[in-house]
């Protein structure tokens, strides 16, 4: 799959998690699941698939936490868990 592809495919997975509006200042954030690596980076590195898993660890996550509150608010929230 080529850069763009990626870049086009996270988007979208993303758009489906949070508002759709955040997802450029998302991907252009450090990002602890990351290593506080930004998500654009891992993508030009060509590491699609650890920001997929990341994608797919926020997907899980927020689906039972989310409720009226827009999805980047509650990423910004420490989970309790930790």
């Amino acid at each position: 799959m080529g850069r763009l592809a990626e870049l086009s495919a996270a988007v979208e997975r993303l758009a489906r998690v949070m508002d759709p509006e955040y997802v450029p200042v998302w991907m252009r954030e450090p990002v602890a699941g990351l290593g506080d690596d930004r998500p654009l980076d891992v993508l030009a590195r060509g590491d699609y698939r650890r920001l997929s898993s990341v994608e797919s660890g926020l997907s899980e996550r927020l689906a039972g936490r989310v409720g009226s509150r827009p999805i980047h608010k509650v990423l910004d929230r420490p989970s309790r868990n930790n």
